[in-house]
């Protein structure tokens, strides 16, 4: 998409989409990558209203509580330090004191970005990093001194990825990395440059707000958490059903290198969290086969979290795997080498993401690598266990025929919870949670790791995180509920979200017993609650009536004294049961 037709988009109806506020500042002028920003989001299905500060406008727009850009209140702010302006500063220093201009333009960055937290906790900064270029003062010499531009822009890069560690509510958008695939002149127009300031080219504006509406919308929860395959021309060379599995191209040499880097990528993703799955037209023991006795697989079926290889059409086949992940649709990637099964698919399953991968196997690697389709604002450590959770979850599914009732399967379970503070090591978890969690979401409030971490420290604040294990798997850190006093008797429950991994065992019954509990060793004998409808949690919407809340005012409300025992299958991993808990009599 060009920025002609993005700047068409403007002009497009917004109304009914879901809105977003970003303020984009910076040492160049902005104007035109707002514009790119507000029509790519139109493409999205978004409504981005744009703050755009006029050039070099960082500190006074941040520092000031009174400026438009606090008045605006934008949920993410870009900040882009163009290297055209770095560049011309580096060169107006004596040359003395240029060995530290990187670390100096990163230190007001980190200025800005802790400012951004003060004035605005919750508040993304979206950083723009660096383009990496080179002003041929010292040549090859450039990588062996301090005093080039060359070493300081690589050290401002390394020194941002390294502070936005330490800062959970900045994302950085790696323009470097943009220009490091598309070429310097992608990026750059010096006619642009010369006759108007303008730092980027208008070709290359789609891309820059395509990264930023990628951080943008892996903040707010849009993420795409699984990646679907076929498998005849895609995950290998040829047809296994004609072809045999002797005669497929897969391996170190030829084009059957490329189909194995694709592999690579694909399980890289996997260990990083992301879920794979299977939809292929074929038979289902000879495609398992492949997997089982191939030597260059790189991919083998425990890596897989839904496998379904039939003669159903690849419409079928995702619907089917969306259920069994419990995912939403907006949440697969679909490859396939065929333009027929992509077409399908995109006009009947418009949610799902569907590459139009290359033609040729040779170019996918790349291609795909470059997408960047899995962008992401946390990680925690046990991410990379999805795939085993998932495979368990449908293990245990799969047992649910030999009882009886509902309530005889889940007993076979031996459900246990654990109930604790949020706490350092769950904080990156806890954080990716309120990300990501769109279904059983109460409130949809989104928070970083400062903002939980703040949470965790405040008085006026209880917050609750809640594991579950079973006769299968440990499904690790499950629930949050985040709870704020409204007064010495009175609580108002901020976030209460759950993993859909867990619907349907009585999670929530149990949850609720812990809540009561500790509300009440604080002092309370009350509970305030809302359901903020978001578009995609539906799912709790009449959550709280049942669980024992009675309607009040806009809200719902309960009193702990008229909480009555629930029945929960789900025993408690301390040695007394949450108080308003039970068994089934």
């Amino acid at each position: 998409m060009d920025f002609t037709t993005l700047r068409k988009n403007l002009k497009k109806d917004f109304a009914g989409l879901p809105e977003v506020r970003l303020a984009v500042l910076g040492d160049a002028p902005t104007q035109w990558l707002a514009q790119a920003i507000r029509g790519l989001g139109h493409a999205q299905g978004l409504d981005v209203r744009v703050f755009d500060a006029d050039i070099d406008q960082l500190e006074t727009q941040i520092l000031d509580p009174a400026s438009p850009l606090w008045a605006f209140g934008p949920r993410h702010v870009v900040l882009y330090p163009a290297v055209e302006t770095f560049l011309a500063r580096f060169a107006a220093q004596p040359q003395a004191g240029r060995a530290g201009a990187g670390e100096a333009a990163v230190e007001r960055l980190v200025a800005l970005w802790r400012a951004v937290a003060a004035q605005a906790p919750g508040t993304r900064v979206i950083q723009l990093n660096f383009q990496e270029v080179d002003d041929g003062v010292w040549g090859g010499y450039a990588n062996k001194t301090a005093a080039s531009s060359r070493y300081q822009l690589r050290k401002a890069n390394l020194l941002l990825m390294e502070a936005a560690m330490a800062h959970g509510h900045v994302l950085v958008a790696d323009l470097a990395a943009l220009q490091a695939r598309t070429g310097r002149a992608a990026l750059f127009d010096p006619r642009l440059y010369y006759g108007a300031h303008m730092t980027l080219a208008f070709e290359a504006l789609p891309a820059v707000a395509g990264l930023v509406l990628a951080c943008a919308g892996a903040a707010d929860g849009r993420v795409r958490k699984a990646l679907v395959m076929d498998l005849d021309d895609t995950l290998w060379g040829g047809i296994v059903g004609e072809d045999g599995i002797e005669h497929l191209a897969l391996g170190p040499t030829g084009v059957g290198q490329a189909f194995r880097d694709v592999q690579v990528w694909a399980r890289q993703l996997k260990q990083r969290g992301v879920l794979l799955a299977v939809a292929s037209k074929n038979d289902d023991a000879l495609a398992r086969e492949v997997f089982e006795r191939h030597p260059e697989m790189v991919l083998r079926l425990d890596d897989l979290a839904a496998f379904r290889a039939n003669w159903e059409t690849k419409v079928d086949n995702l619907r089917a795997i969306r259920a069994a992940l419990n995912v939403g649709f907006d949440a697969l990637v679909f490859l396939d080498d065929n333009p027929f099964e992509r077409a399908m698919v995109r006009e009947l399953l418009p949610d799902v993401l569907v590459p139009e991968l290359p033609a040729d196997p040779g170019e996918r690697p790349a291609f795909l690598a470059a997408l960047d389709l899995f962008e992401t604002a946390s990680h925690a450590a046990d991410d990379g266990e999805r795939t085993v959770r998932i495979q368990a979850a449908q293990a245990a599914e799969a047992t649910r025929g030999r009882y009886d009732s509902v309530e005889a399967f889940l007993a076979s379970l031996s459900m246990e919870a654990e109930v604790a503070p949020v706490g350092p090591l769950t904080v990156p978890r806890v954080a990716q949670l309120t990300q990501r969690s769109n279904q059983f979401n109460l409130r949809t409030v989104r928070y970083d790791e400062a903002a939980i971490s703040r949470l965790m420290a405040s008085p006026g604040h209880l917050t609750l995180t809640f594991t579950l294990r079973d006769v299968h798997v440990d499904h690790g850190l499950v629930g949050v509920v985040i709870l704020a006093r409204r007064s010495p008797d009175a609580w108002f429950v901020d976030t209460w979200l759950m993993s859909c991994r867990v619907l349907k065992r009585g999670m929530e019954d149990f949850m609720l017993a812990a809540v009561v509990a500790a509300v009440r060793a604080a002092g309370g004998t009350a509970l305030a609650a809302e359901f903020l409808p978001s578009g995609k949690n539906e799912l709790v919407r009449d959550l709280l009536p049942s669980l024992g809340f009675a309607p009040a005012g806009e809200g719902w409300s309960l009193a702990l004294a008229d909480a009555a025992p629930r029945a929960c299958l789900i025993r408690s991993a301390d040695a007394a049961v949450p108080e308003t808990g039970g068994s089934p009599a």
